[in-house]
């Protein structure tokens, strides 16, 4: 008799880190790095691990309109406010958490500014522009119109000896706090030096002054006005050596104030004879760059068709002090808060992906390959394709190096593309439908409905649990061409909580097959809650701790990854690692 030796086959055990680099859905799946991942939802990529990414706590309520723009302001002693503007024209002060208060100002064309921070040795200010209505500065204590310095035509001026009363032929476009100074008029007590006005009516107002009973002839400027340009037709403003510089919509010119002015006669700067295309000024930005000679601030100029106009100098007057440097070509810039500065670069977000100026303008070749976005290419592109209108959006978020893309969606609601400023690893946020962000101090803002909400302080969306999806990328384990059978598998994570997974290993490049069951938002008891062969549901509670319990796996493939479901329950969680067991098996 011939006796056979018994043959075992051995178990292999394979671990693959947490997909730390991030998402993607540009490579071949079969091309693709081990810390890629084919799905990254709700997870954020540190430079060690992921971590569900924390929540949001509603911070004031009940404003009247939707969330459009978050402004924020920093005074000299170091305090920080922070204002509101809805699509119902209201501004709000929104710097304290609760129910909002009374509107600073109401009746504006719309809820879509954009501002500066700019200081004066008069004060610090905000600045702010929305293309339709006069342009709003804020002193730290009140918000005023920036109207032309000419007042309007006055029909009557009327006084009790004491109190003026105005009347306008059209409409004075002020508001409480702005100031006048009157000339002209034939009764002299009514003419008066830099005073305060009450607003009354669109054509009717009040100062106070000895004259009476009336008088002709007066006339008015305003003390906080501008000439050169009507501000209702400035749609973007920036801060440029001390100057404040405007863009006028639907045109090629710039405009600038004196240095260290934020009232004055505006001067233009014409540049349509210089931009190739046409189109009109979508924006402009201070660019700093470093030629050889030490870091400098470039004037930089994005028109609507992608052109890009770099000017470097102090003086806009002189083209001895003030001189092109050259004009670029980009890919077109995506709406109104398309760009934005991060150290010394700017980042722009147009119909190709969100670029570094200084990858885009200054290389001799310009690709997708320099987006930043370019991992996530062809998402980027879906997105811009479905939606170009208002919501798209950059925020650093600086405390976490974090990029944040808003996305507009109008089915679903809004979310983000979240970049690690320091890895570049993509991934992306749902559950924050955010018309808008404001990143304050060590605080991230943003808009969404009639509330203003504070991200990034809570494990939950204003009480909901978060739900986090990964597909990783497809592994080999090591073996080309050859079956394998999986045994076990088990994430390796920390968790300061209870949350709850559902996992679910997907074979050969099946990226459609997820994990199924169902995640309760409860206080899971302790302890491991085993699944069926294929699909398991953990469980764990308790303090810190390195969960790394073992699940059942099941199933053939040449290649494999472990998708996963978590929700976090309410506790911070992160994940590092999955170890596999698997059997080998022969080519077919």
């Amino acid at each position: 008799m011939i006796s056979q030796a018994n043959k075992k086959q051995r178990s292999t055990t394979y671990s693959v880190p947490s997909p730390i680099a991030g998402w993607n859905t540009k490579d071949a799946l079969a091309d693709m790095e081990p810390t890629y991942a084919v799905v990254l939802e709700n997870w954020w990529c540190t430079s060690t691990d992921l971590q569900i990414r924390r929540g949001y706590a509603n911070f004031v309520t009940g404003l009247v309109g939707n969330v459009e723009t978050l402004m924020s302001y920093n005074a000299v002693n170091g305090t920080r406010k922070l204002f509101a503007v809805t699509s119902s024209g209201n501004l709000y002060d929104v710097t304290t958490q609760g129910a909002v208060g009374v509107a600073l100002v109401t009746g504006l064309a719309n809820g879509r500014w954009q501002y500066i921070a700019f200081a004066t040795p008069g004060g610090n200010f905000l600045l702010a522009c929305n293309g339709a209505d006069s342009m709003l500065r804020y002193d730290g204590t009140n918000w005023v119109s920036i109207t032309a310095i000419t007042g309007a035509v006055i029909s009557s001026l009327t006084g009790n000896g004491t109190t003026s009363t105005v009347t306008t032929l059209t409409p004075h476009l002020m508001r409480p706090g702005n100031t006048i100074t009157v000339t002209g008029a034939s009764v002299a007590g009514f003419n008066v030096a830099a005073v305060s006005i009450t607003v009354t009516g669109a054509n009717t107002f009040t100062y106070l002054s000895t004259g009476t009973p009336s008088a002709t002839g007066a006339s008015y400027v305003s003390g906080e006005g501008i000439s050169g340009i009507n501000t209702q037709n400035i749609s973007n403003i920036n801060n440029f050596k001390t100057r404040i510089w405007f863009t006028k919509a639907n045109s090629l010119s710039a405009f600038y104030l004196p240095s260290l002015a934020i009232a004055g006669a505006a001067t233009e700067f014409p540049m349509g004879s210089v931009f190739s295309m046409g189109g009109y000024l979508q924006t402009m930005a201070t660019w700093t760059i470093d030629a050889g000679s030490g870091s400098d601030d470039n004037a930089v100029f994005l028109s609507s068709e992608g052109e890009v106009l770099v000017y470097k100098g102090t003086d806009p007057a002189s083209s001895t002090t003030f001189a092109l440097v050259g004009l670029y070509r980009q890919a077109d810039p995506i709406g109104n808060r398309s760009i934005i500065k991060y150290g010394g670069d700017l980042m722009a977000i147009t119909d190709q992906g969100v670029f570094a100026l200084s990858r885009s303008i200054l290389t001799a070749q310009v690709t997708e390959v320099d987006a930043l976005t370019d991992k996530i290419r062809p998402t980027m592109a879906a997105a811009v394709n479905a939606n170009r209108g208002f919501g798209w959006e950059l925020c650093i978020y600086s405390p976490l190096n974090m990029l944040l893309i808003n996305v507009p969606n109008t089915v679903g609601g809004n979310y983000q593309f979240a970049m690690n400023l320091i890895t570049k690893a993509f991934t992306k946020f749902t559950g924050w439908n955010a018309s808008c962000f404001c990143s304050s101090g060590s605080s991230l803002y943003f808009g969404s409905g009639t509330n203003v909400c504070i991200a990034w302080t809570v494990d939950t969306d204003n009480t909901l649990p978060i739900t986090a999806k990964a597909l990783p990328a497809f592994s080999n384990f090591g073996t080309e061409s050859i079956n394998k059978k999986l045994n076990l598998v088990r994430p390796i994570l920390t968790s300061a909580g209870m949350p709850q997974f559902l996992i679910g290993i997907n074979y050969d490049y099946d990226t459609i097959t997820v994990p199924t069951g169902l995640l309760n938002y409860s206080s899971p008891s302790a302890g491991m809650v085993w699944g069926s062969m294929t699909w398991g549901t953990m469980k764990w509670g308790g303090l810190l701790a390195s969960l790394k319990a073992w699940q059942w796996a099941g199933g053939i493939g040449y290649v494999a990854s472990m998708g996963i479901i978590a929700t976090n329950n309410g506790s911070e969680t992160h994940w590092s690692a999955v170890d596999y067991v698997y059997e080998t098996g022969g080519i077919l």
